[in-house]
């Protein structure tokens, strides 16, 4: 197949540090291209893909001050892309509603890929208009949000399994990844650190909007003077890979309704458990008991107990707990799997276009 892929314009593909969509499409744009198709990929100038690309723009920057409005990212992509309407079988977007508007200028089927929360109900004045195009969602849950949308399947995330080694005696610290903003819950991982008594080492991305700040400000960093919390700030690929393998818990304390949750399959990949709040795809990524614990929204004593459970299991019990966190992972997120459910639906999506055409 000859196919187009849009990729989040706002970092790099793969992303220097953060950028979970930018690593997915990376891994989707590599296997697809290890199975001899012909892709092309729309992304930024200082990206680093394994196929042809597309420059959108050339550096983009996120916080860069001078930008009015970082959407602006997506509408040049979009401008770029409809200088080529003709070139594929099928084309594959990340870049979430921002395509919509546009698919019927383009002489090819859109795959649009779901990537973020849409619980508000403006999305479904943008959304419904367009429910019969191709979606494709990242977990069951996220359906929930836009049901009456047609969606092909739901594709969750995987991994390039040999990018993430196994590790069975890892350290006796928390770790916490993710961003600043109050929706991923950095300061109840710093809670339930301080009433454990154990070290958390915090590896995340400071976001720059006025919301973030302030909670960082307020919430985060009296705390860093704490020798038990460790602020490493934002990690690469390798350094993430690093603290996460030798981690003995990630703690995953979102409140808001998380479509996925990347991180939560990278520690597992390593063998590290994951205690998280029941929020979003959690229950469709964390095998409760098994690779971790799933705790009620906002109940940090739960989460508490749940942390003291895995550091008081016996060294054989917990040694168990990594190795079904790995073969978890093997078993339903890896990157073959993911590049497979991805050419089935992009193979039914051109079938039906075709026959919608005749």
């Amino acid at each position: 197949m000859k196919i187009g892929v849009l990729a989040y314009p706002h970092y790099r593909t793969p992303p220097e540090k953060y950028g979970p969509i930018q690593t997915v499409v990376d891994e989707l744009i590599k296997g697809l291209d290890k199975r001899g198709h012909n892709v092309t990929a729309f992304v930024t100038g200082d990206s680093d893909v394994s196929c042809s690309k597309i420059i959108v723009k050339d550096t983009p920057d996120i916080d860069d001050p001078t930008v009015p409005d970082v959407k602006i990212y997506e509408q040049v992509t979009i401008q770029e892309l409809l200088k080529h309407r003709n070139e594929f079988d099928v084309l594959s977007s990340h870049i979430s509603f921002h395509i919509l508007p546009f698919l019927e200028l383009l002489n090819y089927p859109v795959v649009v890929n779901l990537q973020g929360i849409y619980t508000n109900s403006h999305y479904k004045k943008v959304f419904y208009y367009y429910k019969n195009a191709y979606f494709v969602s990242i977990s069951n849950k996220q359906r929930e949000q836009l049901s009456d949308l047609n969606y092909i399947a739901t594709i969750y995330h995987g991994l390039e399994l040999s990018r993430f080694s196994f590790n069975l005696k890892p350290e006796d610290n928390l770790c916490f990844l993710g961003r600043t903003n109050p929706s991923k819950g950095m300061d109840v991982a710093i809670d339930v650190a301080k009433q454990i008594n154990k070290k958390l080492i915090i590896g995340a991305r400071q976001d720059q909007d006025d919301l973030s700040k302030k909670f960082y400000k307020e919430k985060i960093k009296p705390s860093l003077n704490d020798e038990n919390i460790i602020w490493l700030g934002e990690r690469d690929f390798d350094q993430k890979v690093k603290l996460l393998r030798h981690s003995k818990v990630l703690i995953f304390p979102i409140n808001w309704e998380e479509a996925f949750g990347l991180v939560m399959i990278e520690a597992m990949a390593c063998g590290t458990p994951v205690v998280a709040f029941n929020r979003g795809a959690v229950p469709e990524v964390i095998k409760d008991g098994a690779t971790g614990f799933i705790c009620p929204p906002g109940d940090i004593d739960c989460m508490v107990k749940a942390v003291k459970k895995i550091y008081e299991m016996p060294k054989e019990e917990y040694c168990k707990i990594r190795k079904n966190c790995r073969r978890h992972i093997e078993d339903n997120f890896t990157v073959e799997k993911m590049v497979d459910n991805y050419e089935k639906v992009y193979q039914k999506v051109i079938d039906d276009w075709r026959k919608r055409k005749k």
